[in-house]
């Protein structure tokens, strides 16, 4: 995504303000997706009544791209180096809403740096749920997300592949070691995002992204 493109909702707010309760309906049709017990890459949304949390996130994600993307054409490689053994792997339900595990965790240490997989721009860098996590936006519509993480980033910034985003912090469910990355990849809007394997993103040919519909 361009620079231009990161920047237009500022040069115009009236025209992102439908964007923006977009976002937020699509954040709460996220957020209260039922989950099992574990973890799970869609945060639980108990409705006790918090505006805040919403807006932070509308107001810290960027638009989608309404063009159809073709090949991502960047560089993606591992967040956490060097290479990190991956504890469990991608687990996509057939439904959304059925147990699964949408991301892959890596094995890490406490305080590690955590680095951007490819080159984007951050769009959310904070707490949710007493989650910890970065998440940034690629070309082509594309997000990844690291969690539980300390942020040294926010939201807005533009990274690069390798550009350093936090650090790693112990706690993460099901982690068996001292300290887990969950890694994950999805495309299009939260409440109907396609969750994706990313170590698909490590693959030697381009990732290819179905286009996103404009509407």
């Amino acid at each position: 995504m361009s620079l231009h493109a990161a920047t237009s909702a500022f040069r115009h707010p009236s025209k992102h303000r439908m964007q923006a309760r977009e976002v937020v309906h699509s954040t709460e049709m996220a957020l209260s997706q039922p989950q099992p017990s574990g973890h799970d890459d869609v945060v639980r949304f108990r409705r006790v009544g918090c505006p805040g949390l919403i807006l932070a996130v509308a107001l810290t994600a960027s638009p989608v791209a309404a063009t159809a993307p073709g090949d991502t054409g960047d560089r993606f490689d591992w967040p956490l180096r060097p290479r990190p053994a991956v504890t469990r792997h991608f687990d996509k339900p057939q439904e959304r809403w059925n147990r699964g595990h949408r991301g892959v965790d890596l094995a890490g240490l406490p305080d590690q740096r955590v680095t951007a997989a490819g080159p984007g721009i951050v769009v959310y860098a904070g707490s949710i749920a007493g989650r910890t996590l970065v998440s940034i936006e690629h070309d082509g519509g594309l997000r990844t997300t690291y969690e539980p993480i300390t942020p040294l980033v926010k939201p807005g910034q533009r990274v690069g592949e390798g550009s350093v985003i936090g650090t790693l912090r112990p706690g993460h469910p099901g982690c068996d070691g001292a300290a887990c990355l969950h890694w994950g990849a999805l495309h299009g809007p939260a409440s109907t995002a396609n969750y994706l394997d990313p170590l698909g993103l490590l693959a030697a040919t381009p990732l290819r992204l179905k286009p996103l519909q404009a509407g």
